[in-house]
């Protein structure tokens, strides 16, 4: 009862998030631009501490007075907490995306790809690309120390999002997603957006390392990390808006539309049918529970090979012109609006899925990793179901005085 509760006032918080920042769009930019700043604030306010007070040290002038002493005393006191604070910032280490990593002679197609739009575009670097087990596709940043100045980027690329892709509609993702971080697009928003990954990154590091002074820093991002993540959620979408319309410097819009619908159409097929089966059969016997990965290429085909896709997405358009959009996923109508297109096109059916062609030989190998890796931690949180067993029978039961009667007789 409490949980459907929560759920009911958390769903409603983020209706009436989603309304005012779509009534007073501007505001609620440069409120979100505003909550960005507040955690650069705090992390730099240390070492102006330390600036500030030795400049108010510097502006004593001699001979000094007992005021001035005890100024400069109370200043050598924040000096030291600041400098304490700023080291502890300076050397935490942060951990970067987990996923199996690929390295460039493993996928060297996919890392051509890459470089492409490295090339074109001068600010997008990618230092690392990891597989995971989700259907997505991610440009993730990790600051190299406390201070966010210096990031590394991490892409991470979901396996089953690069097998229900044709290799050409997998480049084009791979290229939009890219785009999207190459700062010629709204920079801001994009920016602002990075920073729900980053923020939380905060208040896990400094809660494992756990040392004198990391207490701080952990509690106060632990609450603004998620405050900031339930407040820009709207900035995801404007983000993923402007990366549709920012690809379109390297990509077709057409070509666009149908790699948009068909990882709608795939995600919400693996969403709806075939993760809950898996899982109900890893509920069931998690010890014989079968390989997710092995049958995900095959079944997508074959589900959009015996479809009317046209039809699909146009009851979707129905279907999402009908509720409010509080997640972080753009509406497909508006994503369809920003490439300039009025109507849905038909996604073609993939012959060979992008992980195959991608990865090559490499493709079997990293399946079985994945397989064994989704299985291990199947095992770990999904509880068995116990069959129900009968109720033993009611025995009656004899008096020990009737019984002792009985046997004399």
């Amino acid at each position: 009862m409490l949980k459907k509760l929560n759920q009911r006032i958390k769903n409603a918080m983020n209706e009436r998030l989603y309304q005012f920042a779509t009534r007073f769009e501007r505001l609620y930019q440069i409120l979100s631009i505003s909550l960005a700043v507040v955690g650069h604030l705090f992390l730099y306010s240390f070492p102006l501490l330390v600036l500030g007070s030795l400049l108010l040290i510097l502006s004593q002038s001699l001979p000094l007075s007992i005021p001035a002493m005890i100024t400069i005393g109370i200043c050598l006191g924040i000096m030291a907490f600041g400098i304490f604070i700023s080291y502890r910032i300076a050397t935490i280490k942060f951990q970067t995306p987990e996923g199996l990593a690929i390295e460039p002679g493993k996928a060297q197609e996919l890392f051509q790809v890459i470089a492409e739009v490295e090339d074109a575009y001068k600010l997008v670097q990618v230092h690392k690309l990891v597989i995971s087990d989700s259907y997505n596709i991610e440009l993730l940043k990790t600051p190299r120390n406390g201070f966010p100045y210096l990031s590394h980027n991490t892409l991470v690329v979901g396996l089953p999002l690069a097998q229900t892709l044709s290799p050409e509609y997998f480049a084009i993702a791979v290229r939009r997603k890219l785009i999207q971080y190459s700062k010629r697009h709204n920079p801001i928003i994009n920016w602002v957006n990075q920073l729900r990954h980053v923020w939380p990154l905060y208040a896990r590091a400094f809660k494992k390392r756990g040392a004198v002074g990391d207490q701080l820093i952990h509690w106060f991002f632990s609450g603004f990390s998620r405050f900031y993540e339930f407040f820009t959620r709207r900035c995801v979408q404007l983000d993923e808006l402007h990366a549709d319309k920012g690809a379109l410097d390297m990509v077709n819009a057409e070509e666009l539309l149908k790699t948009i619908e068909t990882m709608l159409i795939s995600e919400t097929f693996l969403n709806s049918k075939y993760w809950p089966n898996v899982l109900n059969a890893a509920r069931k016997n998690p010890k014989a529970a079968p390989p997710p990965f092995n049958k995900i290429s095959e079944m997508v085909r074959n589900t959009l090979a015996g479809m009317d896709k046209s039809k699909w997405l146009v009851m979707h358009l129905s279907k999402e012109a009908m509720k409010i959009h509080k997640g972080t996923k753009a509406p497909f109508k508006a994503r369809m609006a920003e490439l300039g297109c009025s109507s849905v096109e038909e996604p073609e059916v993939m012959k060979q899925c992008a992980a195959q062609y991608y990865f090559g030989e490499n493709y079997p190998k990293i399946v079985m990793v994945m397989n064994k890796q989704w299985l291990t931690r199947a095992f770990r949180s999904v509880k068995p179901v116990v069959p129900l067993q009968k109720p033993p029978t009611k025995q009656t039961k004899v008096a020990p005085a009737a019984a002792l009667a009985a046997g004399k007789k």
